[in-house]
């Protein structure tokens, strides 16, 4: 048997000389890549909630925002056949005769690709139809220290129905809440990071890198701490602590932001949660600002961070904590990593 090419050198880089990713995926989703919102034929999805996107590395991705699912063309093979990475490839390359298989059987394609392309230059449109906190939400928030009025302060909105690309994607339910952190206009489109605090894999969605808390900090003060979430955010304002945090805990604020706030505060402060993300925020940071790192020991797992810190051991307990981590920064007994819960002891 004749070979156009070994199967053991299909690379995914190779079938996209070939053709698009386009193509391979409207071949094995039945649906023609745009920007809209589609039914995910990977499973029984009765309602529009996957789209497709170009990451930042403008690879093509899939993504169902019901489960979490994401992966590029190789991916929605994988996930179709149950197979492994290798497999996968292969049976791309003999469904478009690239390989010839007799041990796999051809697949027929779904629907005919129309040459179509997903614009990486397309903004991501996101938008909210907003209701009153319930008894039950402000109750949730409250137990991390974060009032009513802090949450307007921060511009964070309970959702009641959520909208991507113009399409309905989902709403909130007693059981699973939808929380929006509202940033303002840019050119017209709304700038929301969204928040589903119970959900296990797809937890945020967002169309914003601006960083969190920026807008409500003081012209200038003592300390300012870059945390890793606006809920940490929120809590260290409820301590009196003014704080900031990239959209993610992988973001590492750039120079220009830090210098900014070294020139408004006499002390930054970055916070990280005793984990592997966590160390790396903070290792990353120190190396290229020199600055204090805090966090949680890993020996207090209940409480990695602030937010938890409050939740565990209440207000009184978190505000003596501050206390303790300012004299010590006052009297300039803080190295790299001094943390929180050895302070505490």
């Amino acid at each position: 048997m004749i070979f156009r090419i070994e199967p053991e050198r299909i690379t995914k880089q190779m079938l996209l000389e070939y053709h698009p990713a386009e193509e391979y995926m409207s071949f094995y989703l039945g649906i023609v890549p745009d920007k809209g919102l589609h039914c995910n034929p990977l499973r029984v999805d009765k309602r529009p909630t996957a789209s497709f996107y170009r990451n930042k590395g403008g690879e093509l991705i899939f993504k169902d925002f019901q489960t979490g699912f994401h992966g590029n063309f190789v991916d929605v093979v994988m996930e179709k056949f149950k197979v492994d990475y290798h497999k996968g490839l292969r049976i791309i390359a003999n469904d478009f005769g690239i390989i010839k298989r007799p041990s796999l059987d051809k697949n027929e394609r779904a629907i005919e690709y129309d040459g179509s392309k997903v614009d990486d230059k397309g903004e991501t449109i996101i938008q909210c139809e907003v209701k009153e906190f319930t008894k039950a939400e402000l109750k949730w928030w409250n137990s991390f220290g974060i009032s009513e009025s802090t949450l307007k302060h921060f511009n964070v909105f309970s959702v009641k129905n959520l909208f991507l690309n113009g399409s309905y994607l989902c709403s909130s339910s007693p059981g699973n809440p939808i929380y929006g952190y509202y940033f303002g206009k840019e050119d017209g489109r709304e700038l929301w990071k969204i928040y589903f605090p119970f959900k296990l894999q797809f937890r945020f969605l967002l169309n914003t890198n601006k960083l969190q808390g920026a807008k409500q900090l003081p012209k200038s003060g003592d300390i300012v701490v870059v945390t890793k979430s606006m809920k940490d955010v929120m809590t260290l304002y409820e301590l009196g602590i003014p704080a900031v945090a990239p959209q993610a805990e992988s973001v590492i604020i750039n120079t220009n932001q830090y210098n900014a706030l070294k020139k408004r505060f006499k002390h930054v402060i970055v916070n990280g949660d005793w984990d592997r993300a966590g160390q790396h925020f903070m290792i990353e940071s120190r190396r290229r600002f020199q600055c204090v790192c805090l966090s949680f020991t890993d020996k207090c797992k209940d409480a990695k961070d602030i937010s938890d810190y409050v939740k565990k051991f209440g207000m009184d307990a978190a505000k003596q904590l501050i206390e303790q981590v300012q004299y010590q920064l006052e009297a300039g007994l803080l190295n790299y990593h001094l943390r929180y819960a050895e302070l505490a002891a």
